[in-house]
């Protein structure tokens, strides 16, 4: 197969869209990094419009070098409810229970994007939800995984209520030299 016929990852932009208040609230100018990185900051308003895995992550990882914010992901995660993954979690809702919307959820991802999965391991005494990336050649994984593993945790807490917190948190990335955005957040034990 050629490089024209190779398929690009792609996903929805909801869960970006607060990308530019997060850089803005770290104070820079997300008009200036965005174009750097060849994006309009205008695309961000529209949470349907597509982008390519490769070029979105290379502009995360802009953001996280010219702000410093070693959370970003999780900072921007953080805003990214449920709706923001579009009809596979309209789909998940319609379950009848929390499992079986997990699994409703990570049956439907590929409607939201292709470059990851979501899967609900289950077992007698314990529940995990796992988001694994599928695209080489990202940049800014750390901050990728961050931003998943929030949503994960809103979305839970949709279903949940809002008191729901994790037991535990396995984070795809080495220990920051603050951990405590993430242990304010997630309130669970953390594993880095």
């Amino acid at each position: 197969m050629g490089n024209s016929d190779r398929h690009e990852a792609t996903f929805r932009l909801g869960p970006l869209v607060h990308l530019p208040a997060v850089v803005r609230s770290l104070g820079h100018d997300p008009r200036r990094l965005f174009a750097q990185a060849g994006f309009d900051v205008q695309e961000f308003r529209d949470p349907d419009h597509r982008v390519r895995y490769v070029p979105a992550s290379r502009l995360l990882q802009r953001c996280v070098a010219a702000t410093g914010c070693a959370h970003l992901g999780l900072r921007v995660g953080q805003h990214a409810g449920p709706s923001y993954l579009g009809l596979a979690c309209f789909l998940a809702w319609c379950s009848s229970t929390v499992g079986r919307a997990l699994e409703v959820l990570g049956e439907n991802l590929d409607l939201h994007e292709d470059g990851s999965q979501l899967m609900l391991d289950q077992g007698r005494r314990y529940a995990a939800l796992v988001f694994a990336l599928q695209v080489p050649g990202l940049s800014a994984v750390p901050a990728i995984y961050d931003l998943a593993l929030a949503m994960c945790c809103q979305i839970m807490r949709t279903l949940c209520g809002a008191d729901w917190n994790p037991s535990t948190v396995h984070l795809e990335r080495s220990e920051p030299a603050d951990r405590s955005p993430y242990q304010d957040y997630f309130q669970a034990t953390l594993y880095f």
